[in-house]
């Protein structure tokens, strides 16, 4: 049995859920969007990112959610595409655990956000 379909397996017997979600950041330079104010806009700060960290960004809401706890953050080296990270977790049952993975990326053409979601579709099998 292949790595990948062991931990399928895996997962579907322990019943947890894996979600990962790539956030490319609102980025009113890059994107061609309508813009927002300029804070909210700039593609370069996650915590401050209409879409990551602003009142209602991915990230924000996930944390002020009372269903999710955010168990791990991570801010990558200087140089990556991928600007912050955050794994959430919560129990919908005595024996389901959910996982959200959370990305905030800055590739503002989307080809890494995209190369990303085929990694994580595939089970990393290409």
């Amino acid at each position: 049995m292949t790595t990948w379909k062991w931990l399928a397996f895996l997962f579907a017997m322990l019943r947890i859920k894996v979600v990962h979600v790539i956030v490319v950041l609102c980025d009113n330079r890059n994107q061609g969007i309508v813009p927002v104010p300029a804070v909210l806009g700039n593609g370069q700060d996650p915590m401050r990112n209409l879409y990551w960290g602003a009142r209602y960004g991915v990230r924000t809401f996930l944390g002020k959610s009372s269903f999710w706890q955010e168990v791990h953050s991570w801010t990558p080296p200087a140089g990556q595409s991928v600007l912050a990270g955050a794994v959430f977790v919560s129990r919908s049952g005595p024996e389901v655990v959910e996982e959200a993975e959370l990305r905030a990326s800055r590739d503002h053409n989307r080809s890494t956000p995209q190369r990303q979601f085929y990694h994580f579709s595939d089970f990393g099998t290409s």
